[in-house]
């Protein structure tokens, strides 16, 4: 494997756990987090999906924040990171419906 190929690696999962850490203080139930990633060169696009809770509701809501603060919080600190790492990262919410981006 060459070293670009291991870097981008490494950076997708320092990202991937930055983002899986600061989602599990959003909602209450980690397994309910499911994080795809997708991109090329130096661009990461994240796609969390959120299973429905124990009562069925997709629970969305509280990713997106009042009008769209937290998503927009989680966007930001997310890009600063990326960009350390001179890298570009998108965050994207999918509740089910088609792709579109959610909040913010």
């Amino acid at each position: 494997m060459d070293t670009q190929r291991l870097e981008r690696l490494d950076v997708c999962e320092s990202l991937e756990r930055l983002l899986r850490a600061m989602l599990s203080g959003v909602l209450d139930d980690d397994e309910a987090i499911s994080i795809t990633t997708s991109g090329d060169g130096h661009s990461i696009v994240f796609v969390v999906t959120v299973k429905p809770n124990r009562y069925g509701r997709v629970e969305t809501g509280r990713i997106v924040g009042k009008q769209g603060q937290t998503i927009g919080s989680l966007r930001r600190i997310l890009h600063i990171t990326a960009v350390k790492y001179q890298y570009r990262a998108v965050l994207e919410l999918y509740d089910g419906r088609p792709m579109g981006r959610i909040g913010g």
